[in-house]
């Protein structure tokens, strides 16, 4: 009797193990169908945190005990939302797919002369997403075509590096941006290498990279920039790497001997084809982003 009972225990405990994996394994997620207050505590009279805004999507916490109230994460803060103005779908199924290498839509940072981009004092005076937005042009190119987070357009990026401070006079930081991203919008996860093998074995795997280049006048640093630059890494063509390049221009790719021997151009202006030694070669450090 007493192994009969013991048993009995096991099972349960099993049970409720396999309950919670299929718990965590589908958690729902919630998207706000209009601006909403997250607050404290699941009542209109608790205190508002933040705002969840229309469009963005998070993963439910808990529901209240009457089924009326949500708790998610907004902003680094957890509260509760109104069930009100969100709809619910599975954690897979509210996610665009990953868009195929062949599809890619990238934009570039060329494509925005005149529009400022500047920290939160307003320098360097007269900057714009032309002359130094490479960093979140690049973001935004990854978060779109990659995790399929549409409100990731070129100046709303530029718009999340100003106001988290990833924006600084002198250039972009990509780990704030990349937090800021995360916070904002959900769907990925990133890290840090300076190993090219590592990056390879991201990209095989079905993630994106963000790349960063010092750059050069001759020689393999020459190959994106002769400054310090962004680029995203795509994916693969064959043994090569699909690469996006925001500072596009007519004539870049012919410029000099290492961008004619290592870079073959597409029909998509910003997207190439580069050997996979090049990019390494030309390349310091990296972020590699993955979509969950």
């Amino acid at each position: 009797m007493h192994n009969h009972k013991k048993w009995i225990r096991l099972a349960l405990t099993a049970a409720l193990l396999c309950t919670l994996l299929a718990t965590s394994a589908f958690a729902a997620k919630v998207t706000a169908t209009a601006n909403i207050n997250v607050r404290k505590k699941a009542n209109t009279s608790s205190r508002v945190l933040t705002v969840m805004k229309k469009g963005w999507t998070r993963t439910v916490i808990k529901t209240s005990k009457n089924g009326k109230w949500v708790k998610v994460k907004v902003n680094g803060k957890s509260g509760y939302v109104t069930k009100e103005y969100v709809k619910t779908a599975s954690s897979s199924s509210n996610k665009k797919p990953a868009v195929s290498v062949s599809d890619m839509n990238i934009d570039l940072q060329t494509n925005y002369a005149g529009v400022p981009y500047r920290d939160k004092n307003g320098r360097p005076a007269g900057a714009t997403i032309y002359s130094g937005g490479c960093c979140p042009t690049t973001v935004g190119n990854i978060l779109r075509n990659l995790c399929g987070i549409s409100q990731a357009t070129t100046r709303n990026v530029c718009t999340l590096a100003t106001q988290c401070g990833a924006r600084y006079d002198g250039g972009t930081s990509v780990a704030p941006l990349l937090k800021a991203a995360k916070s904002k919008w959900g769907g990925f996860t990133y890290s840090y290498t300076t190993s090219d093998s590592e990056m390879l074995k991201h990209i095989k795997s079905g993630g994106m990279a963000v790349a960063h280049t010092t750059g050069g006048y001759s020689g393999p640093l020459s190959l994106f920039s002769n400054g310090g630059h962004f680029v995203g890494i795509m994916g693969t063509s064959g043994s090569r790497l699909v690469v996006a390049d925001p500072y596009y221009y007519a004539g870049k790719w012919t410029g000099n001997s290492v961008r004619r021997a290592c870079v073959t151009q597409t029909n998509v202006r910003g997207k190439i084809i580069v050997d996979r030694s090049a990019v390494g070669a030309a390349c310091n450090y990296y972020y590699l982003v993955k979509r969950t």
